[in-house]
């Protein structure tokens, strides 16, 4: 006897169901494979770029102020015996500014004479001008996906040396690729300039920014980290006013790939929310067809059709819309790549290419049909288990003895609200079914309502998440004496709620490890106290809070004892609390000013963190404190501006990615209610044949099926939106743990949670009530005898 003509019976029987299905399977298969192929292939097109433009594993500038100082490191780096190849250039190194994505930025930059010969970092030129400019420059590529720049723009580069500014203006002659210099996600970024326009700011500054460029392959790629950890206490012992600094492979690699590892994990997440709502669909429709076709099963096995035939027929069509579902989903990744890759240009600069990638394929083909076979075949066993009489019984073994819980004759209220009442409690399994499902999709919806308010909306919640605290204003005096003034004089001034000294010295070591080290006079004057997740802040001077991602490097606890280094000098300290963020990658530690005098003995501080009390007083502060003190400041920058600016891409492509997620959860929410509520009425129709024969209008069964659904909903959308309360932010913080977001505390609004339960409740129930029309159609005979 052929499983084909009953599975294929099976289908035929509920082809809009089954479709709804696929549309699902579709939805899930082209997330996961689209995650999965981001999250295995993207930090893997960094590499393959490296490798092609023969990138340095390391990078050291150091500016040309002492030539006895750069021989002897140059000397230092020669005679290590790791060093496999080594590359010197001569580079202009100074501090500076320039416009990105309409907001001004400060940071390092690093000219590099563009007629130089690379051996090691080699530069790939990804557009150019035809037109002959007066005064051209390269800028990194992602100065055009990221920075919104096109060729020949206008490009004016502000050079800030001994307190003064000097600006430049140029048209924007190409833009180039280069792994560890072409971005803004590091300490430095470069520049290209022809040798003329080189020479002509080197003049013009007086040779003062002249440095020189070391860039080094070591033997053994992945010990990186540990050669640049090697040569770092040299670099960092050298006169404090000779600028320097040092990148090395993994910590660009890991900043130039932190977009698509966020995107990647959210997109796996919730295609494995997809997956579980999947699952317990599945479960639901099949356990009700056993129900529902409980006779015509008795009747195939008295004719002889075996328990195992009866399984298959069960599963063999899921199973089939699962594998074309699945091919069909990949196919739509595929499509979908290229938008992926456009996002993700604009914070890394890098072009994606990407195709099909078999080992992904096959990951997500054999996740998916694994489920489904493993769904189907644990729900279909009661299927296999029936014997002819009990199915053609209709599954009862005896007489049913039920307690009626709600009699009709004993209780006042309207007999539509008591057989609403009745049904609920009657059908309690299938109802808990729904109620799960439903409890599924409000937590999916709370998934993708929580990161669309803290990315989109909100964004402040997501900066505080991923960036640590931020300052709103940053102020560098010149001396300490004018830092103290300006400090009291701040708190006269209106506009401003507090400053705290702060100051981040990114030369220390902790092991093999670099690390960024945070000293203050107060960490609790912080404005955003998430940093710390963990134990307290440091308060004595021998006391350390460490970033999250470097303490489980080093296997260590709030209580312990680490050695931090630098130059030539070690201490040790005791380990007080955890910190977190994004930044670095975790890599960080924070220390009080008395801590850090003990390897700086003279440090008086002179950078001041300013927190305004509204974001339209940023502004006006910064213009006080220029008109009154621009004689006892060495510089001071919109700090929230160049923060957003350079986060603003994340920003973009995270929302994006949200506001894509969300309306597939509003088109989920949709497709499921209907399969779940087509599904719940059918198997009840022959009950709805024997109400409408002995008098219930169509109005009243309608209304009946609308308040029982309206029951099940409200039970499934509320656990479903107290469980999203509860595990959404400790479900983020383990994605999203690794990139050093250990403890996310996304705010989550009671109103949004009441909206999402008040917009499932209502969908369902209309859903409900336009499905149920077709009971208007039919007569009693017709629902009673369909069969």
């Amino acid at each position: 006897m052929s499983v084909m003509l009953l599975a294929k019976a099976t289908f035929q029987k509920n082809k809009s169901q089954m479709i709804g299905f696929m549309l699902l399977i579709i939805i899930s298969s082209a997330l996961m494979n689209l995650g999965l192929t981001t999250f295995l292939n993207y930090p893997q097109l960094f590499d393959q770029y490296a490798k092609d433009m023969q990138c340095a594993d390391v990078i050291t500038t150091i500016q040309n102020k002492d030539e006895t100082y750069i021989k002897t490191y140059q000397q230092e780096l020669l005679h290590d015996p790791d060093t496999k190849q080594m590359e010197q250039r001569n580079v202009l190194f100074f501090a500076g500014k320039c416009q990105y994505r309409n907001s001004e930025t400060l940071r390092q930059f690093a000219v590099l004479n563009k007629d130089d010969k690379q051996e090691i970092g080699k530069i790939s030129i990804m557009e150019e001008s035809k037109k002959s400019v007066e005064h051209g420059i390269y800028l990194p590529y992602l100065f055009h996906t990221g920075g919104q720049y096109n060729l020949l723009d206008d490009f004016t580069l502000t050079i800030i040396q001994d307190g003064k500014e000097v600006a430049f203006t140029y048209q924007i002659k190409g833009f180039y690729e280069e792994m560890m210099l072409a971005t803004i996600n590091s300490s430095t970024t470069g520049l290209l300039l022809d040798d003329e326009e080189y020479q002509t700011v080197s003049k013009r500054l007086s040779h003062t920014i002249d440095a020189t460029m070391f860039l080094m392959k070591v033997n053994q790629h992945d010990q990186n980290s540990e050669y640049a950890t090697r040569h770092l206490p040299t670099l960092t012992s050298t006169n404090p006013s000779i600028r320097s600094d040092m990148n090395y492979y993994d910590t660009i690699k890991q900043s130039r790939t932190l977009t698509s590892s966020i995107g990647a994990t959210l997109i796996i997440a919730f295609s494995m929310i997809m997956m579980v709502i999947l699952v317990i669909v599945i479960r639901f429709k099949i356990q009700n067809t056993i129900v529902e076709d409980m006779k015509n099963i008795g009747a195939y096995k008295a004719i002889g059709y075996t328990g195992i035939q009866i399984l298959l027929s069960l599963m063999l069509p899921y199973l089939i819309i699962g594998g074309i579902g699945g091919i069909l989903g990949i196919g739509l990744s595929n499509l979908l790549l290229p938008f992926l890759s456009y996002m993700f240009a604009i914070q890394t600069g890098l072009t994606w290419h990407q195709g099909l990638d078999a080992l992904c394929v096959s990951m997500t083909l054999l996740f998916l049909m694994l489920i489904i076979s493993l769904i189907t075949m644990v729900t279909s066993m009661k299927a296999k288990k029936l014997t002819p009489i009990v199915a053609l019984r209709s599954g009862f073994y005896t007489h049913n003895f039920k307690r009626n819980h709600v009699p009709l004759d004993k209780h006042k209220a309207t007999l539509t609200v008591l057989l609403a009442m009745k049904v609920l409690i009657q059908n309690l399994k299938a109802n808990v079914m729904v109620s799960i499902v439903i409890s599924a999709i409000a937590f999916a919806s709370v998934f993708a309502g929580v990161l669309f308010y803290n990315i989109s909306y909100q964004f402040d919640n997501f900066l505080f998440a991923s960036s640590g605290d931020i300052a709103d204003i940053i102020v560098e005096s010149k001396t300490h004496e004018d830092h103290l003034r300006l400090k009291t004089d701040l708190e006269k001034i209106s506009g401003v709620d507090h400053s705290v000294d702060f100051y981040t010295d990114n030369a220390f070591q902790c092991g093999h490890e670099v690390v960024i080290c945070y000293t203050s006079e107060n960490f609790l004057h912080l404005r955003s106290q998430q940093v710390l997740y963990q134990g307290r802040f440091p308060k004595y001077a021998n006391e350390v809070a460490i970033g999250g991602l470097l303490a489980s490097k080093l296997h260590k606890e709030p209580g312990e004892m680490i050695t931090l280094k630098k130059g030539d000098k070690e201490q040790e300290y005791l380990i007080t609390g955890l910190i977190q963020g994004a930044n670095y990658m975790g890599h960080d530690v924070a220390i009080t000013e008395e801590g850090y005098r003990l390897f700086v003995k003279d440090y008086e501080a002179r950078t001041l963190n300013i927190y305004t009390k509204d974001k339209q007083e940023i502004e006006d502060t910064i213009q006080y404190i220029k008109q009154h003190y621009s004689s006892n400041i060495i510089g001071i920058q919109n700090n929230r501006k160049v923060v957003e600016a350079s986060m603003g891409s994340y920003r973009d492509i995270v929302s994006a990615l949200v506001c894509v997620i969300a309306g597939i959860t509003l088109f989920i929410i949709i497709l499921i209610m209907y399969l779940v509520q087509k599904t719940s009425i059918l198997q009840r129709k022959q009950e709805f044949g024997i109400l409408k024969a002995i008098g219930y209008t169509s109005k009243q069964l309608i209304h009946q099926i609308a308040l029982t659904s309206l029951m099940v909903f409200v039970i499934g959308a509320m656990t479903g939106a107290i469980l999203g309360y509860y595990l959404i932010n400790p479900l983020l913080s383990m994605l999203l743990s690794y990139i050093g977001m250990m403890k996310v505390q996304f705010e989550i609004p009671w109103m949004m949670l009441i909206t999402i339960i008040l917009l499932i409740c209502l969908t369902g129930s209309a859903l409900a009530m336009w499905i149920a029309r077709r009971i208007k159609k039919i007569s009693p005979y017709l629902l009673v005898n369909e069969n």
